[in-house]
């Protein structure tokens, strides 16, 4: 089966005189599709399981440089 998955990244980065600091919101999988990572057979190839990827994964962070 086709894949598509968008991800979305923002940062923002301060410059000071003794370190940079960067912040970020990060999603993975925006519009949550269920795209099938794979797929099991059974034995004898009469049926079939799949395992789908991940929903939707917001994250917040920072990054500071000395």
């Amino acid at each position: 089966p086709a894949f598509h998955q968008l991800d979305l990244r923002i940062d923002k980065t301060w410059t000071l005189p003794v370190l940079q600091l960067t912040l970020y919101v990060d999603v993975q999988n925006v519009y949550n599709r269920q795209n099938v990572e794979a797929i099991n057979y059974s034995y004898d190839f009469q049926s079939f399981s799949t395992i789908n990827s991940l929903p939707i994964i917001p994250s917040i962070g920072f990054r500071l440089e000395l």
